[in-house]
């Protein structure tokens, strides 16, 4: 609690921040896919719009977690061709799974869909360097994070907190 304060209106504060931030990654997506600006605009508040009655309520992971796939979508479609873009699209998509570990799944099909693009379309943009640049930097994050509970001997509760207490609440475990 230190890094936020020790309050329940400093996380629901977050909350909005990564609301808000989803919006505007949302904005420049929508922007770079059609010029539409208007169009942006009307997403943006559309995806604020959905979350009006509880602003200021958010204390879950939920609006983080998609804070970072929608800077992940944003990378994916502006600045796909650049190795930095995909970096950037991987590395979100990484803090959004550790945030939430059911996003592991968009993880992998985005990953897939990646190589099957870079093998089916050698002539785009994206390259096998692009997929290696994208699956090293996503793994970077939770590299980092198995590193640290490895230095601090708590290798145990990482284990409970990313792998049995999730899959004993979907069911299988």
């Amino acid at each position: 609690m230190v890094v936020f304060g020790e309050t329940l209106w400093t996380v629901r504060l977050l909350g909005d921040v990564f609301l808000f931030g989803s919006a505007v990654a949302v904005y420049f997506s929508v922007v770079t896919l059609t010029n539409n600006r208007i169009g942006a605009g009307v997403a943006g508040i559309a995806l604020i719009a959905l979350h009006v009655p509880n602003i200021g309520q958010f204390t879950g992971t939920g609006l983080v977690a998609a804070g970072f796939l929608s800077i992940s979508l944003w990378a994916l479609i502006a600045v796909r061709d650049r190795l930095w873009g995909v970096a950037v699209a991987a590395l979100a998509l990484s803090l959004a799974v550790l945030v939430r570990s059911n996003l592991a799944i968009c993880a992998v099909a985005i990953a897939a869909l990646l190589l099957i693009l870079t093998l089916l379309r050698p002539g785009s943009h994206l390259t096998r360097t692009s997929f290696v640049v994208f699956v090293l930097s996503g793994l970077a994050p939770l590299a980092l994070v198995v590193l640290l509970y490895a230095y601090f001997d708590g290798l145990v509760p990482l284990r409970l907190a990313l792998w049995d207490v999730p899959l004993s609440y979907s069911g299988g475990g």
